[in-house]
């Protein structure tokens, strides 16, 4: 994953993410990170219908995103991922007892164990 943003917002896929960031970082492909949009299927065609369809859009809970991260190389396409951050804990348990994680712990996990480093733009 060439993974250029990464965006916590409630809102998720919007405007700013379409008409400013999509084209001023070159995306080719949206990330949604969400355990309650993966696994509710209205919400999750309402956002790719919100995308254009020549962008690739991926929407996986936080467990799927975590696993598949870490075994994919470097290098891909560029991409953004975006995270709700509604009813995030604290603190720097990955695998919390609700079915929201850290972002944070998240990252550092990636970080540690793949040396995953955002890509500049």
């Amino acid at each position: 994953m060439n993974c250029v943003l990464v965006r916590v917002d409630n809102r998720l896929v919007h405007g700013q993410i379409i008409e400013a960031w999509v084209p001023h970082l070159k995306i080719a492909q949206i990330i949604v990170v969400d355990d309650e949009v993966a696994s509710d299927f209205f919400r999750e065609t309402v956002i790719k219908m919100a995308v254009p369809s020549e962008m690739v859009v991926k929407i996986k809970s936080v467990e799927d995103f975590v696993r598949e991260a870490l075994g994919e190389a470097q290098g891909g396409a560029r991409s953004i991922v975006l995270f709700s951050g509604s009813g995030m804990p604290c603190g720097p348990t990955l695998w919390a007892s609700s079915s929201k994680r850290s972002i944070s712990a998240i990252f550092t996990m990636m970080i540690v164990v793949k040396g995953f480093r955002p890509a500049s733009y």
